[in-house]
């Protein structure tokens, strides 16, 4: 597991009598603002270094990524070869970092064309839940072996994504962007999720960048989420170990996250785990 040192600063002490935070989260943010994370397996960290770089392009239409970006669990593939289970999406939407959730209720190869993909899932905003339609298309797919790990390939397949909400209801838009898909090929070349190097400190997946526009005001808004990591998150993203919410951003619908890691008390953090593990899309 990670482990998390957190290291209190004059500055930060400074910083929090300034602001209106809840007294369960002062000393939180005393301990956070200027983080410093040591990831405890970090100094038996392997390298799988990749070489041979390879187009799979004409290849990735024979397998289906659906299952790797609404994957449930996933290996490792170092010498525990642990099986993790796979968390909900984190994001962000604005300059603001506001958070953002989304689920995919359905992703459906097409028949006619092997590399597009029918999606369907739902968004949440401020608790705005909002459904969405759309469509990924592969557009680049590469394939690389790794050294230290001989019988896998690792790859990706990067994806132009639109994502089209109700525009007969308020606050809806289109979501455009590109969405890049890690996987692994195993021994009998089956598809599955990429895990490997799940304890590097900027591990990520199925990250996802591009923008939201508002159907009525043409708007555009910067949307970003991944798997375990945010891409482009700026101050957001203090934790160097893992992912761990910058504080400043509490009322930004951060407050259960950072609960849920950093609570004071154990209420706290029990109260944060039980609103993150909320199945808002049923």
């Amino acid at each position: 597991m990670k482990k998390i040192i957190l290291i209190l600063s004059i500055s930060a002490l400074i910083s929090c009598k300034k602001e209106k935070l809840p007294p369960s989260v002062l000393s939180i943010k005393n301990s956070v603002e200027n983080l410093h994370i040591q990831d405890s397996l970090s100094k038996n960290k392997i390298i799988h270094a990749q070489h041979s770089e390879k187009d799979f392009y004409s290849e990735i239409k024979n397998y289906d990524i659906s299952g790797i970006i609404t994957a449930s669990d996933f290996h490792t593939y170092d010498e525990s070869n642990e099986i993790i289970q796979r968390p909900e999406p984190i994001g962000y939407i604005g300059t603001d970092y506001q958070r953002f959730h989304i689920h995919f209720t359905r992703i459906e190869k097409n028949i006619k064309n092997p590399y597009e993909y029918t999606v369907e899932g739902k968004s949440m905003v401020k608790n705005i839940i909002r459904s969405f339609k759309g469509n990924l298309l592969i557009i680049k797919s590469e394939l690389s072996k790794t050294t230290n790990l001989p019988e896998l390939r690792q790859g990706f397949a990067l994806c132009k994504v639109e994502f089209k909400e109700d525009a007969h209801l308020s606050a809806t838009g289109i979501f455009k962007g590109d969405l890049k898909v890690g996987f692994v090929l195993n021994e009998n070349k089956e598809m599955q999720y990429d895990g490997i190097g799940f304890n590097a400190d900027s591990f990520s997946n199925n990250r996802f960048e591009g923008n939201w526009t508002s159907f009525k005001t043409q708007h555009s808004k910067k949307v970003r989420f991944g798997d375990f990591r945010i891409p482009d998150s700026g101050d957001l993203d203090i934790g160097a170990g893992e992912f761990s919410p910058n504080p400043k951003y509490w009322d930004k619908g951060w407050k259960y996250y950072i609960l849920s890691i950093a609570g004071e008390t154990e209420k706290d953090s029990d109260l944060g785990k039980k609103m993150e593990a909320r199945t808002w899309w049923k």
